[in-house]
């Protein structure tokens, strides 16, 4: 969703909240209320929505390949000298 600049409504349990990113909307599941809240604020606020998609759009380029990729030959590199 991030890499597609969607808005993200997720769980703030699990691994869920490190995965969408800080500017995911993050709710409890069982609290119908507040996931309410987060898709009323998404459709109706303009700001919020851009300022949710330009934001998790910059998180998950951390997850591209290329990046990751040099993160992970530097890790190894390092732990191999």
């Amino acid at each position: 969703a991030l890499f597609s600049k969607t808005p993200v409504i997720t769980s703030k349990f699990s691994s869920l909240p490190e995965a969408a990113g800080p500017s995911s909307y993050q709710v409890d599941p069982a609290d119908i209320d507040a996931i309410a809240q987060g898709m009323e604020g998404i459709l109706n606020d303009d700001d919020f929505r851009k300022q949710m998609v330009e934001k998790g759009y910059l998180y998950a380029q951390q997850f591209r390949g290329e990046p990751l990729t040099h993160q992970m030959m530097s890790l190894y590199e390092t732990m191999l000298t």
